[in-house]
Parts: structure tokens; sequence; C-alpha cells
């Protein structure tokens, strides 16, 4: 009987161990599922923030991309009138050299024809012939008294005063073309000086304008690189969904 016993009991607690056993496994299994649930939990959390951070990078990229691409275009705009400035000043130096130059030419010509230089090439000629006169009445010197000593006299004088004059008149006219060529000077010099400011207004401006487009490109190759991400994160996501 007590044997009999011990085999029923060993028959009934058979099975009744397989299923605690397949319970217990079963019981680890669903421990490590919902572990590696909270697992993809965090990790979808993680997805999710990384994805809003990444988006609002991307705003604020976007955002800077704009306020890019506006000064880019102020940049654009201001380099036009700029270089509009510099175009119409330019164009007013070369007319005012041209002028410079035909005032010069002209002046060059009429100085030549002016009546004082008429005058006086009249008067070179006067006073040779009266050296000649005067050379041929050195014979005469002896009488000092006589007419035509004190007639010649009187037209070296004469002639000896307008000569002065005229050289007054001349060192007068020398001076004035010398102020003109002084004024004409300072006018170059100071066409020269907006020149190279101008030229450099524009290579700074250009330098600008390189600079941002630079930084616009960079812009735009960073914004290409969260978008491959953010699509990586979406793409893993979906798979872990």
């Amino acid at each position: 009987m007590q044997m009999q016993h011990q085999a029923g009991t060993a028959t009934s607690g058979g099975p009744c161990t397989s299923a605690l056993t397949e319970l217990h496994e079963l019981e680890m299994e669903l421990k490590s599922v919902l572990l590696e649930a909270k697992e993809v939990d965090k990790k979808i959390c993680q997805a999710e923030g990384a994805i809003e951070n990444t988006t609002h990078q991307c705003e604020i990229l976007e955002n800077q991309n704009y306020s890019i691409h506006a000064e880019n275009i102020r940049l654009k705009l201001d380099l036009e009138t700029q270089k509009e400035d510099f175009e119409s000043i330019v164009s007013r130096n070369n007319e005012y050299r041209k002028r410079i130059a035909e005032n010069s030419n002209r002046f060059s010509v009429a100085e030549n024809k002016l009546p004082f230089m008429i005058e006086l090439i009249k008067k070179r000629d006067t006073i040779k012939l009266l050296k000649r006169q005067k050379e041929e009445m050195i014979l005469d010197i002896h009488n000092p008294g006589s007419a035509a000593v004190m007639q010649v006299q009187e037209e070296i004088l004469n002639i000896s005063e307008q000569v002065k004059a005229i050289g007054q008149t001349i060192s007068t006219k020398k001076k004035i073309y010398e102020e003109e060529k002084d004024k004409h000077a300072v006018l170059k010099k100071e066409i020269e000086v907006q020149k190279k400011r101008y030229e450099a207004i524009l290579k700074r401006l250009h330098s600008q304008l390189n600079k941002t487009q630079l930084n616009r490109r960079q812009c735009q190759w960073n914004i290409e690189q969260m978008e491959k991400t953010a699509s990586s994160l979406r793409e893993g996501l979906g798979m872990m969904q």
C-alpha cells in the first residue's frame, strides 16, 4: 500500500512539476519581454526627443537661411547701388579729365597767340633794330648833345619801359598758369583718392558677398545632413514599431 501510494504520488507529481517549470519559463520570458518593451519605449522616447530637437534645429537653420537670403539680397542691392555710384563718379571724372585735357590744349595754343606774346616778338625785333642803329651811331658818341643821340636815348628808355611792362604781364600770366596747374594737380590727386576709396569699397563688398555665400552653402549642407539623420531615425523608428 505504501509503495503504491508513493508510486501514485510520483506519477501525479510529474505533470505538475513540468507545468510549474513551463510557467516559470513563461514568467521569465514575460519579464524579458517587458524589459525589452521598456528598452524599446526608452529608445522611442530618445528617438522622439532627438527628432524633436532635430526639427527645432532645422527650424532655426531655416530661419537663419531666410535671414542669410534676405541679407544676400540686401548686399546685392547695396553692391549694385555702390557700383552704379562708382560708375557715375568714374564717368564724371573721365569727363572732367577730358575737359582738363581740352582746356590745357586750348591754353597752349592760345598762349602762342596772345597779344602780349605777339607784341613781345615785335618789341624784340625793334630792340634788335635799335641796337643796330646804336652801333651805327657809335661814331656820334663824341657828341652826346646831338639830336640823334638824344632821340635814340629816349627811344631806348621808352622801349625799356615797354619791355618791363611786358615782362610784368608775362610774369602775371605765368603765375596764373602755375596756379591753374596746381589746381589741376590737386583735382587729379582728389580723383585718384576717390577712385582708390571706391575700389576699396567694391572689394570689401565682394568679400562680404563671397563670405555670405560660403556661409549659406555651409548652412544648406548642415540642413541636408540633419535631414538625412532625421530620415534615418524615422526609418529606424518605423522598423522598431
